[in-house]
């Protein structure tokens, strides 16, 4: 059985779980490293799940937390009318069974009605071909096109 939940401040522990696997297992697509993460104490993540403009959706299947996205409201960074999307990762034994598009799904629900804003901003680098493709799917729209770092990245929106 699977569930899609918004994790609260208590469920630090399994944000830091699956935050950390998402960064191992997939080094080349957060621009955060687990070599940093790893080593943050415990009172980061217990700040990070305390953090009023950030919300973590996770999807669980049999008790086991295998996605994750964070909608981040009030992002300097990016216009203010957007809520940011980012973070997104399955777990890859649960690849190919749908959980992006419905983490995806949950978060633009969120941003509907739990905010006023437009709809959602997000990066991707250019090498995740299969993100950019779910991305298009859903109907977000490539806006900038740009180097960060050496790497070259794509800014995508999807007004709601």
């Amino acid at each position: 059985m699977t569930k899609i939940s918004k994790l609260n401040p208590t469920d630090w522990k399994k944000y830091k779980k699956i935050r950390l696997e998402a960064l191992k297992n997939e080094p080349t697509a957060f621009w955060a490293s687990y070599d940093e993460k790893r080593l943050e104490p415990d009172s980061y993540w217990i700040n990070k799940m305390n953090d009023v403009n950030d919300t973590i959706l996770i999807e669980e299947m049999d008790n086991k937390v295998v996605g994750l996205v964070r909608v981040t409201v009030n992002d300097k960074e990016i216009p203010p009318e957007y809520a940011y999307v980012g973070s997104l990762y399955i777990n890859k034994e649960y690849r190919g069974l749908g959980i992006s598009k419905k983490l995806m799904s949950a978060a633009e629900n969120y941003v509907k009605q739990e905010t006023s804003l437009k709809g959602i901003f997000l990066e991707v680098y250019k090498s995740q071909e299969s993100a950019i493709m779910l991305y298009n799917k859903l109907g977000y729209k490539i806006i900038e096109k740009r180097v960060k770092d050496g790497v070259e990245d794509l800014v995508m929106v999807k007004d709601l």
